[in-house]
């Protein structure tokens, strides 16, 4: 089964296909396009413009899920408007092209299950997604997608990690968004789960 980790951002949509038996990184990616203009109809092409390419880049892979980092209430984001359009555009092609299931991630259960705290800076989440792939990531959206399709094969059961605290965030997220994990670790998260 593949998933895949999604950081959407209009600066740099971060992307990571995973083997969830595995483990394996199958791809990983960043997708972006100019900021055409401030009007409604220039940001819908725009959004549809950045779907499309997230569309074409994930559909060979079929994913069963998608893990989404969702949006950012206590940042300081002045286009709070502009990213719900852009996420309705996101969660649209994601259930109706790729026909997968939208797993919602917070940045805060993200940032805990990569580094161990909730507020952890980019340069953090750079280092754990470094450590995992065991090459260097530049890119924070690339390190975001990565830990969120390693917290997603986690999250249904594929993870044998021995630290009960990713295994207690994964459950969470899998419980609020009404998961049954298939795994051969399902039993671990079924039981954190209650």
């Amino acid at each position: 089964m593949q998933i895949i980790g999604m950081d959407p951002s209009l600066s740099g949509f971060g992307l990571c296909g995973i083997e969830a038996e595995t483990g394996k990184i199958l791809r990983k990616g960043i997708v972006s396009e100019p900021n055409s203009g401030e009007d409604w109809p220039e940001r819908l092409k725009r959004y549809d413009k950045i779907a499309e390419r997230v569309h074409h880049w994930s559909e060979s892979m079929r994913p069963k899920y998608v893990f989404l980092e969702t949006y950012s209430f206590s940042s300081r984001n002045t286009r709070a408007h502009q990213a719900g359009e852009f996420g309705f555009a996101i969660r649209k092609m994601i259930t109706r092209k790729l026909s997968a299931s939208v797993v919602e991630v917070t940045p805060s259960e993200l940032k805990q299950f990569a580094t161990g705290k909730g507020n952890a800076k980019k340069d953090k989440m750079i280092a754990a997604a470094s450590l995992y792939l065991g090459e260097e990531v530049t890119d924070d959206n690339q390190a975001d997608a990565v830990m969120l399709a390693v917290l997603g094969r986690c999250a249904i059961g594929y993870d044998n990690t021995d630290d009960s605290f990713k295994l207690n965030i994964a459950a969470k997220v899998g419980r609020r968004n009404r998961i049954l994990p298939c795994g051969p670790f399902w039993e671990d998260l079924v039981k954190r789960a209650g």
